[in-house]
């Protein structure tokens, strides 16, 4: 299993090292670009002062030192189809003549005084203050910077979807599986054009009888309610969505043999034509997983406050919900994402972890995938089995627990009743 806390999401190797070399360059530019650096606020975050200078069309913006790291910068920016980049703008508590001015009423401000400012996404309550995301042009970024109720303005760079391409273990335990052969009539019952090898990995098959009809449970995931969020859903042109409803590997399709209910589309990313639709592929697995539950899908690509009010969409928080015809009353029991924006805290909860907080207090399960930075932000390792011994301490007489100070006595038995895993390689040890 694979699990992250969006608190604890890391850099990307990549945009480290831009940012190092931003860091690096930092002295030289200081010389070389001495007649442009006042005209650049520097309250931009993320590389937004190279992007300005590097794409502005104002010329008391450019400098020449800053083209590569602005270009690179622009690269990794998240822009829509009139080339304006999405940024975050983070408010200030307290300004003169502003006192409580409030985050809705600074965006009316902004929108009144930038002409290419469009507000996306709104987090009133952050850090007590509120937090936005919206599209503006390179051009009017330092305009929008030296509004004195704006403390920062922070490029929002594209989020990562998935950059391992390691392939399974062969020495996996389900690795000599023949999945593609399973056909209607086999043991396990075919939903949909292929069967998916995670009905037998997550062991579904002894839980659900349209698989497996001798299987001694029948989950088949009626009355659950699942989003997912990712990148787009249908923005594949070649391979649209109504191909895998009518083929049966995603429910709504009125011949559907176990769900008739469409997919609920919250929010999809339909602004690049070479997506990959990973969104859509999340959502199979789990229709595949839970045949019969409803499913919603919401993309995370348009900024952190855009993802982390997707989230509170999706677990159906009043204040949060979309339009009853988009919205179509859901409410998730269960969300899980794949997504990760490089610059999430470390040591506390940011804009996502504060979503998902939210979430998680209105009854929402909520899962974040690690499996995308293997080796990276994630941990892997075959199961080392140690089973439990007798008693609540190593003290107390438990051998499984000899040499740690771990104490079961507040721990709930089931918990741990199965046993450990042992995360040192050695054995016994």
């Amino acid at each position: 299993m694979y699990e992250s806390l969006h608190s604890t999401t890391g850099a990307s190797r990549l945009v480290r090292s831009i940012l190092r070399s931003l860091g690096a360059c930092a002295i030289s530019l200081s010389v070389t670009g001495a007649a442009f650096a006042a005209a650049v606020p520097a309250n931009l975050g993320n590389g937004l002062d190279k992007v300005v200078q590097a794409k502005s069309k104002v010329p008391a913006y450019q400098n020449a030192a800053a083209q590569e790291q602005g270009n690179a910068m622009f690269d990794l920016a998240i822009t829509d189809a009139q080339g304006r980049v999405l940024v975050r703008v983070n408010p200030m508590g307290s300004v003169a003549g502003k006192q409580g001015i409030g985050i809705n009423a600074l965006a009316s401000e902004l929108a009144g005084m930038v002409p290419s400012f469009q507000v996306v996404a709104v987090d009133s309550t952050y850090h007590d203050i509120g937090v936005m995301d919206a599209w503006v042009s390179v051009d009017d970024v330092p305009g929008l910077a030296a509004n004195s109720g704006v403390r920062s303005v922070i490029l929002e760079l594209k989020p990562q979807h998935r950059r391992s391409s390691t392939a399974p273990s062969a020495t996996a335990p389900w690795a000599s599986i023949e999945y593609t052969s399973a056909t209607p009539g086999d043991a396990f019952n075919k939903l949909g054009s292929t069967f998916d090898e995670g009905v037998i990995q997550h062991r579904v098959d002894q839980i659900n009888r349209y698989y497996n009809p001798i299987a001694t449970l029948d989950y088949e995931g009626e009355g659950m309610s699942i989003g997912f969020i990712s990148n787009s859903y249908n923005a594949h042109a070649a391979n649209p969505v109504s191909i895998d409803v009518a083929n049966f590997d995603l429910p709504g399709d009125p011949g559907n043999p176990v769900n008739t209910q469409p997919v609920v589309v919250l929010q999809d990313d339909l602004s690049s034509t070479s997506s990959d639709d990973e969104g859509r592929g999340m959502t199979q697995i789990g229709y595949k997983m839970a045949p019969k539950a409803r499913l919603a899908f919401a993309t995370a690509d348009f900024g952190e406050v855009g993802f982390a009010d997707n989230i509170r969409a999706l677990a159906g928080i009043p204040a949060f919900t979309l339009d009853a015809s988009i919205q179509q009353g859901f409410a998730a029991d269960a969300i899980c994402d794949d997504v990760g924006y490089f610059d999430e805290p470390y040591f506390q909860d940011g804009i996502i972890g504060a979503g998902i907080n939210d979430a998680a207090a209105y009854g929402v399960a909520y899962f974040s995938s690690a499996a995308n930075d293997i080796g990276t932000n994630g941990y892997e390792s075959d199961l080392r089995w140690t089973p439990n011994g007798t008693g609540m301490t190593a003290a107390g007489g438990n051998t499984a627990l000899a040499g740690t100070n771990i104490d079961l006595t507040s721990v709930p038995p089931e918990l741990y009743a199965g046993g450990f895993h042992n995360f040192n390689p050695v054995p016994n040890q």
